[in-house]
């Protein structure tokens, strides 16, 4: 029958799946490959969907981000979870010891700083010496109402951009997808 099924759904399989099992359940995969014993870290949080995410399967999440707004958004949908710590504090300014984390996410934060390379410094101070950061952020583009309506500083970041910043903040760049 699971033959016979799969046979009849093949190219309709994604959409199928989406609406049987929900759209986040490959996050949850990923997720649940974390290290148990990690310590993690989202920068520039926002409302903190990876803190929520990554919570039930890591020893400690710590969401950080300078909005207080964006920080009590992320305190309601982190209520009943007991390993996430929530902080308010500058991204160049962080109040972890030196080499504390076993992963941290930068992601779609690179736009509103004006000082990219002493946030990346700081990451890479607070990560251990081969724990990865992981940024996901805008490719250079043209919408320049992001800047009014949205406080960027920058429309996006190319590699070469991107590259330069990570060497002088004594990081590398592992791998690279648009």
């Amino acid at each position: 029958r699971s033959e016979s099924f799969f046979s009849s759904t093949a190219e309709q399989w994604d959409k199928l799946r989406t609406e049987l099992f929900g759209q986040q359940l490959d996050s949850f995969v990923l997720a649940a490959s974390l290290s148990r014993d990690a310590v993690v870290a989202e920068l520039g949080c926002g409302s903190a969907p990876l803190s929520h995410l990554a919570a039930p399967f890591v020893r400690q999440v710590i969401a950080i981000d300078n909005s207080a707004a964006m920080l009590s958004a992320a305190k309601q949908r982190l209520r009943g979870v007991d390993n996430v710590r929530v902080e308010l504090s500058s991204l160049t300014e962080l109040s972890l010891a030196d080499s504390a984390l076993d992963l941290a996410w930068l992601v779609l934060v690179l736009p509103y700083l004006t000082e990219p390379v002493c946030v990346l410094k700081e990451a890479a101070r607070v990560l251990k010496r081969t724990a990865p950061l992981v940024l996901v952020d805008l490719l250079p583009h043209e919408r320049a109402a992001y800047r009014q309506d949205m406080g960027h500083v920058r429309l996006g970041v190319g590699r070469e951009e991107l590259t330069q910043w990570l060497c002088e903040a004594n990081l590398s760049l592992w791998q690279y997808r648009e």
